[in-house]
């Protein structure tokens, strides 16, 4: 690996994106206790407000955790570009992209592509 971001992106990522605030206070949804945590959940997800980006391979089908998943729920796995698709249209301030010929790794597959998405996204 030669790089993770061109330069440029590394300077802007650095100059434009504050500290994450975390809400410390656990969610009970359903009466289950998740302290610590730290995922959204789906039902949260039309909640987040920031202005948000989903940069995937279109041949991007990892799906870790798929021989453990129940049956019905197997084929649904590594469908990655369709599922960054519906949570774009669920969040009321994002979008996603989907890099042709790429797969999980699409930064490191299509870098200029990938870059130049992410800088007009911060701009």
């Amino acid at each position: 690996m030669k790089r993770l971001f061109a330069a440029t992106l590394a300077a802007a990522l650095a100059s434009t994106i504050p500290a994450i605030a975390v809400d410390p206070a656990p969610r009970e949804p359903y009466g289950i206790n998740l302290e610590g945590f730290p995922h959204p959940y789906p039902h949260e997800i039309p909640l987040v407000a920031v202005p948000t980006l989903f940069i995937m391979g279109a041949d991007d089908h990892n799906a870790p955790g798929r021989p453990n998943a129940p049956e019905a729920l197997r084929a649904t796995m590594g469908q990655n570009a369709e599922l960054a698709r519906a949570l774009a249209t669920r969040m009321p301030n994002a979008r996603a992209e989907v890099i042709a010929n790429t797969g999980h790794l699409a930064f490191l597959e299509a870098p200029e592509q990938f870059d130049t998405l992410v800088l007009n996204f911060l701009k």
